[in-house]
């Protein structure tokens, strides 16, 4: 995550913000809907949907989805989207492949515009 909000401040995007610690990211967590404050402090790994969470409350929009590797239609849409995203939004992504109940991936990363 805080690779990702480094390159968005090179990008201009959250040039007013310091880089966040790790108990910093998981205070702010601590006050979105879904999370509470036992996470700070915590252990607890930060998934995907977290990191896109946690950028949405800069107003930065994200997209994070479940690809299931076992089809291969979902393995040839992964390769499409990260494609698409590096040629053109071109931020770094969040890649988890440790994902519940199925196997797959999240991706997630900020809407932002080439620069």
């Amino acid at each position: 995550m805080q690779m990702v909000f480094s390159n968005l401040q090179k990008r201009g995007f959250l040039d007013n913000i310091k880089m966040p610690s790790l108990r910093e990211i998981q205070q702010r967590l601590a006050t979105l809907p879904g999370y509470n404050s036992s996470i700070v402090g915590s252990k607890k790994w930060l998934e995907p949907p977290d990191a896109n969470n946690y950028f949405k409350s800069y107003k930065l929009g994200g997209y994070d989805t479940t690809y299931d590797f076992a089809k291969e239609r979902h393995v040839n849409k992964f390769w499409e989207d990260l494609k698409c995203h590096f040629s053109t939004v071109r931020t770094p992504v969040i890649v988890d492949d440790k994902v519940a109940e199925c196997n797959g991936c999240i991706i997630s990363y900020p809407f932002v515009t080439a620069a």
